[in-house]
């Protein structure tokens, strides 16, 4: 079965990719998973300036999932460039490494992009469009909002409203 995908004029080895800081930079998982199996990683999101992110706690676990609110923590790009971005450089030979970029206003998007020697934003958008996307991923997580159920009111019963 052929499982190469060419999107943005790059051609993957196949359609499996990790999302957006669920590997880090990469290394992060290099014991317990061959990365060099997946059409590609993305990375945590890289800021321009280093981010402590939010302080703990950062996970909230509840009866049908979790919340989290991890505040894009990252070494910022000038430390994301000489030392995060060697090592997938030095050992993913197949798959694919896509950079997350976060920024506080539509300034700071290109500054970081072009300190990764990447593609001209613009021209990486167009090229998506023409190949048929439908729409880009442009925001982190939503701030969430659990809402513990009503006095008297057991979870999961309906409640008429």
């Amino acid at each position: 079965m052929q499982l190469d995908q060419t999107l943005f004029g790059v051609t993957f080895q196949n359609p499996i990719m990790v999302a957006a800081g669920t590997c880090g930079f990469g290394r992060e998982l290099a014991e317990v998973l061959e990365l060099d199996e997946l059409g590609g990683i993305v990375t945590k999101s890289v800021t321009l300036e280093p981010r402590r992110g939010n302080a703990p706690p950062r996970v909230a676990e509840f009866q049908s999932g979790m919340l989290n609110s991890i505040g894009l923590t990252n070494p910022g790009l000038e430390s994301f460039h000489s030392e995060k971005l060697p090592w997938p450089r030095g050992h993913l030979r197949r798959a694919r490494v896509l950079v997350s970029v976060a920024g506080h206003d539509s300034e700071e998007y290109p500054r970081i992009v072009q300190g990764l020697d990447v593609l001209d934003i613009g021209e990486t958008a167009r090229a998506a469009e023409e190949a048929g996307a439908d729409g880009l991923t442009l925001v982190n997580t939503m701030p969430g909002l659990l809402f513990a159920p009503a006095p008297g009111v057991q979870t999961g019963e309906t409640v008429p409203w």
